[in-house]
């Protein structure tokens, strides 16, 4: 009597443990527990020297060029250095880290012969992905905030007034394209070193207002770019940073500035219409119609974090159903 109740207890057990991932969101939990423990080995191995060292380059070399330029040409105005500051470090620091770090995910799980290992656990796919798209978009998101950092503070004490200009009405600029106005000099544009203490708490803070609205960008480029060039790994794990980087030149940069229906669904058309939106850089209505939209900066944000959920569900679908051919086999 004892051996038919203990067996159907058993078998209650069963039933309900395999239903609990279901009622309880035991899968779910189990994804992001395991996808947390691949984060902190892969943010463990990727310090390393030669990582450390490429991280530093990349973070460097936007306040570099933007130093040497501004010693070189002192008389730009502000909007050219704040759309300078939108370049440098939101598009091109952000994905360049993210070619780097999350495009090869796959790749490289391939080419060490660990694919198999990972493939057989349970949710061992989605952890792995999960996880290393983690530790790129972290790389990727200390590294944007980090060069945008040493750039405004590099640009701010060479003199450069971060300040963004009033806007320009389309009236008043018709008339100043019909008469225009007389050559400012360059100290009447921006501050010298010696006149520090009198504009020291205007620039600091103009600096930190166009800093912030520049950190907030860089983390929703970063949000983005790393499901995206995740998405390309799993898709076409052997090209991946080859048809990341063209990708990105054919579309976040050519397709991009075309002023029509499809240059909606880029990336750097709803980043460039909130710089528009948090950053007043004086463009007139004409101008307006090809670098920003009628939309509210909420519904860019939404579309961005759209992509952004839209592109970890691809990676996270092609890399469930997919068989991946290791290098032996193929």
């Amino acid at each position: 009597m004892s051996d038919p109740a203990n067996e159907k207890l058993m078998r209650l057990e069963n039933i309900q443990s395999a239903v609990a991932p279901a009622t309880n969101f035991g899968a779910l939990s189990d994804i992001l527990r395991s996808a947390w423990t691949v984060f902190r080995f892969e943010n463990r191995r990727s310090r390393t020297w030669g990582r450390l060292l490429i991280w530093l380059i990349v973070v460097l070399f936007p306040g570099t060029i933007l130093l040497m330029m501004r010693l070189v040409d002192s008389q730009s105005p502000q909007q050219l250095w704040i759309s300078l500051l939108f370049v440098s470090v939101t598009e091109m620091v952000v994905i360049l880290n993210a070619l780097l770090w999350v495009a090869p995910l796959i790749q490289t799980e391939l080419e060490g012969k660990t694919w198999l290992y990972v493939a057989i656990r349970p949710f061992g796919r989605m952890a792995l992905t999960l996880g290393k798209g983690w530790n790129g978009l972290s790389w990727t998101l200390s590294a944007g905030l980090s060069s945008l950092a040493l750039a405004v503070v590099l640009l701010t004490l060479s003199g450069v007034d971060l300040t963004p200009p009033k806007p320009v009405p389309m009236r008043d600029a018709v008339q100043t394209a019909r008469f225009p106005e007389p050559e400012i000099e360059p100290s009447e544009r921006s501050f010298d070193v010696e006149d520090w203490p009198e504009t020291a708490q205007r620039v600091i803070v103009a600096a930190l207002q166009s800093a912030a609205a520049l950190a907030a960008l860089t983390v929703l480029s970063t949000i983005v770019y790393s499901p995206l060039f995740a998405a390309i790994g799993c898709i076409a794990p052997r090209r991946a940073m080859l048809i990341a980087f063209s990708y990105t030149l054919i579309f976040e940069v050519l397709i991009a500035l075309i002023p029509a229906v499809v240059n909606r669904i880029t990336v750097q058309y709803h980043l460039r219409c909130l710089l528009t939106k948090w950053i007043d850089l004086g463009i007139n209505d004409v101008e307006g119609r090809f670098l920003s939209s009628q939309s509210s900066p909420a519904w860019h944000v939404g579309c961005l974090l759209t992509m952004s959920l839209l592109w970890t569900v691809v990676s996270l679908t092609v890399v469930h159903f997919r068989t991946y051919v290791t290098n032996d086999e193929a």
